[in-house]
């Protein structure tokens, strides 16, 4: 768990049930924010994220091809003040984290 100057909690890790691994930080955010993916399938090589508003709009959408970096900087800067669901979709599966755009 990270804390900013603003004493926000800005990540929590999660492992899911295919021990994958996928944290956003810092959330909320203003005009980036870093997506942290680890899985434990060698098969995965690429991800797609999505971004939609709490009206179902999709935003953003994003071809990652994964590295051994495992953190990717994602651009939001065109995004508004508000909340927003992140999908991260591999071909295996399909996770979900809420994410905070703060202008």
């Amino acid at each position: 768990m990270l804390l900013t100057e603003d004493a926000y909690i800005t990540s929590s890790e999660e492992l899911n049930a295919n021990n994958t691994i996928v944290e956003i930080f810092p959330n909320p955010t203003k005009n980036k924010f870093y997506l942290k993916y680890i899985s434990s399938e060698a098969s995965v090589s690429e991800i797609n994220i999505s971004i939609y508003t709490n009206t179902g709009i999709e935003v953003k959408s994003q071809n990652i091809q994964l590295t051994k970096n495992n953190i990717y900087e994602i651009d939001c800067a065109n995004l508004t003040t508000g909340n927003y669901t992140l999908i991260v979709k591999s071909e295996n599966e399909t996770i979900t984290k809420k994410l905070t755009i703060l202008k």
